[in-house]
């Protein structure tokens, strides 16, 4: 049988809610790469592919960002977002020479992820190796799930 539309969402529905708007979120931002008018071609705008992982006491971003230096991306904490941004920049092989095919995304990218509660945004923390840029979210000390244990008296 269905749920009804009184149950309460577990953790686990959130975070598939939660996947799924990113997911919309991406689609709505490669859509993006098509558009442009025919004077300026298409919009130079790509899209980092991203994971998050729940690794227990903390989430894990990871985002790859092959050709991007370290000073050309940005993380900003906005209330319960944290926006990655930054700029790839354009390939150059010279003066005398001419492109065949262009397939590796250039230009800026900027994507937005809503965070869950319990992260504890002092203690983010990120780094920037080898392409990767692996984005450390802490969660906050908590005893247990939220759930609270509640003494119950029977009067006779």
């Amino acid at each position: 049988m269905g749920r009804g539309f009184d149950d309460e969402l577990t953790d686990k529905d959130l975070l598939q809610l939660l996947g799924l708007r990113e997911r919309m979120n991406r689609l709505f931002d490669e859509q993006q790469l098509h558009l442009g008018s025919a004077a300026t071609g298409p919009a130079m705008n790509w899209t980092p592919p991203v994971d998050i992982v729940d690794a227990g006491n903390k989430f894990i971003l990871t985002a790859e960002l092959p050709g991007v230096d370290e000073e050309a991306v940005d993380l900003e904490l906005v209330g319960d977002s944290l926006i990655l941004k930054g700029e790839r920049p354009p390939h150059v092989t010279g003066t005398n020479s001419c492109y065949h095919r262009i397939e590796r995304p250039e230009g800026p990218f900027r994507r937005t992820f809503t965070l869950p509660a319990g992260v504890d945004a002092s203690a983010i923390s990120a780094e920037l190796k080898d392409g990767v840029l692996e984005v450390h979210l802490p969660k906050t000390p908590s005893e247990g799930d939220g759930a609270k244990e509640v003494d119950v008296e029977i009067e006779r």
